[in-house]
């Protein structure tokens, strides 16, 4: 799956309060943190069972259906469901995150 890349450009007291921010969020640089502020936090809502659903917009669904169904994943949703337990699994959260975390689901 592709995308783009955006590169922004930011004053050095922006920069310095977005690496605050990430530092205190548990977030291992300011690039993580602006990705989960600009990407995630608009677009996800929390279900009545506690699961969680994301929307996201694909605009090359005609590439990922066609990986989908070569691989043989059934659907968007499940290659998704496997692309992020693999993204968790290689990127794993930090104590400070896992702390968070727990406090979180309590």
């Amino acid at each position: 799956m592709g995308g783009r890349k955006i590169c922004i450009t930011v004053p050095e007291d922006i920069y310095s309060v977005f690496e605050e921010t990430a530092r205190d969020e548990g977030f291992l640089g300011v690039p993580a943190y602006v990705r989960h502020a600009a990407i995630c936090d608009s677009k996800k809502t929390e279900n009545s069972n506690g699961s969680m659903t994301v929307k996201i917009k694909i605009e090359k669904a005609r590439d990922v259906t066609g990986y989908v169904a070569e691989k043989g994943f059934g659907g968007i949703e499940s290659f998704a469901v496997f692309a992020m337990s693999q993204y968790m699994a290689r990127y794993p959260l930090t104590p400070m995150q896992k702390e968070r975390v727990g406090k979180l689901a309590d």
